[in-house]
């Protein structure tokens, strides 16, 4: 069984030696089907995440606007004008904050918003973010009142679930390209070091391919440790860390224990 595929693969994880020994069993389509694997074991736990969130940080997708929410008369305002049923009653269209070609206003529309560099208007059923070249309109949520508790959450939150798709497909993409490159450079690089000691006495490698699938080999128990650490707690920089670091460890123990030559 453990010599068919995918499970030959699979197999060659379980001792350094094993993933030295498992050099030959993969082609070149499966060896692209095993990385397309690892790569989407990784991109599972971004939804994951991003479910579990109720909210998010808003500095690092609107600054600006993150700065804004801040303004004190904003808040006043949300918490004493009328709100019921999930809409504002305003009685008149009012600007609270205009400098710098920053604006927040109450009952304005999404033109007089585009106007500003940065903007945050307050409408009857719903309130815009805009910041540059992006302008988001969102309704109200009724799990976040704006006139309860602190505005600026309030608002952060029902952006966030509004754009909760977007984000995480957004996510996915970056962390996809970034796994990518790193993968790919340290596979096809790892393998290209390996490949030069082909006419070495002091290796039994002899193919760029069967250089490319040990390094593939070692690449498996970092990616599946990763992937697995991801739903528990998903933070790209340690993740990435952290697979750098096992990579390492597991090159160095396949070749401490084979000396990349055959027993």
């Amino acid at each position: 069984m453990h010599e068919l595929f995918p499970f030959n693969y699979f197999y060659a994880q379980l001792s350094p030696k094993k993933m030295f020994a498992g050099r030959h069993t993969l082609t070149w389509p499966q060896m692209l089907l095993v990385l397309l694997f690892l790569l989407a074991l990784n991109l599972l736990a971004i939804p994951f995440y991003f479910q579990k969130q109720t909210t998010v940080e808003l500095k690092n997708y609107l600054p600006q606007v993150t700065e804004l929410l801040q303004n004190k008369k904003l808040q006043q305002v949300a918490h004493q004008t009328p709100f019921r049923n999930g809409s504002y009653s305003f009685t008149k269209k009012e600007i609270i904050f205009e400098k710098q070609n920053k604006l927040i206003a109450l009952d304005e529309t999404t033109a007089t918003a585009k106007k500003y560099a940065v903007a945050i208007v307050l409408q009857p059923r719903s309130f815009i973010f805009h910041e540059g070249s992006q302008t988001y309109r969102i309704f109200y949520q009724r799990s976040f009142p704006p006139n309860k508790g602190d505005i600026a959450n309030q608002l952060t939150k029902s952006w966030y679930q509004q754009n909760k798709a977007t984000l995480t497909f957004s996510m996915m993409a970056l962390v996809l390209t970034i796994m990518l490159v790193t993968d790919l450079i340290f596979i096809l690089g790892g393998a290209f070091f390996l490949w030069l000691t082909r006419n070495s006495p002091l290796t039994d490698i002899t193919t760029f391919k069967e250089a490319t699938n040990l390094m593939l080999n070692i690449l498996g128990p970092a990616s599946l440790l990763s992937a697995f650490l991801g739903f528990i707690s998903f933070d790209i920089a340690n993740l990435m860390l952290l697979q750098t670091f096992v990579l390492a460890l597991s090159f160095i123990l396949v070749y401490a224990q084979t000396h990349f030559k055959e027993q």
